[in-house]
């Protein structure tokens, strides 16, 4: 069987001549028109694959938001212990500042500033950041040696921390919270 000359066609021509026959999709977004993709002397018509749906699944949101739930649960506790700390670190130095104070006054008065209006005598007022998780205060000691005792009581969600004290032979109490 012999075939005619004129109905014998290269296979990349064959291929175009099929994709020109195939109509476009009514209501697909690339209907009329036809995108062609030539790479190795192959033309693929784009228009014959349906297009992806861009976005997130609701079951990839929900993994997302479950690890980031675990992690927001391991995450809070440490944050607030180092809250607390900070707190801590902030009533620390008010404090040594108020030994400082004293032993300034010590010298000039010959006697510490205790009691009531120790604060005031001293020049000081407690800071902005120290004011709402601790109250301080300043007793005398008894002597011999006369001497003082500065204690900042902690107040709301500090008092799981503790109270510190500080008198004026240095000594630092918890000595774990120093």
């Amino acid at each position: 069987m012999t075939i005619p000359t004129q109905q014998v066609r290269s296979l990349p021509a064959l291929r175009q001549a099929q994709f020109a026959a195939v109509p476009p999709r009514s209501g697909h977004r690339s209907a009329g028109l036809r995108a062609t993709h030539t790479s190795c002397n192959r033309q693929v018509d784009r228009s014959l694959y349906p297009s992806r749906h861009k976005g997130f699944t609701l079951i990839e949101v929900m993994i997302v938001v479950g690890v980031i739930a675990i992690l927001a649960g391991i995450a809070w506790p440490s944050y607030q212990k180092h809250v607390m700390r900070a707190h801590r670190s902030a009533v620390q130095q008010f404090m040594l500042d108020i030994v400082n104070r004293e032993e300034q006054y010590m010298l000039d008065a010959r006697s510490y500033a205790t009691g009531v209006n120790a604060l005031t005598t001293l020049n000081m007022t407690v800071p902005t950041n120290v004011s709402p998780h601790y109250t301080i205060s300043v007793a005398a000691v008894a002597g011999p040696p006369v001497g003082y005792t500065v204690t900042a009581t902690a107040t709301g969600t500090q008092s799981a921390d503790g109270n510190l004290t500080l008198d004026s032979t240095g000594a630092k109490t918890p000595s774990g919270k120093w």
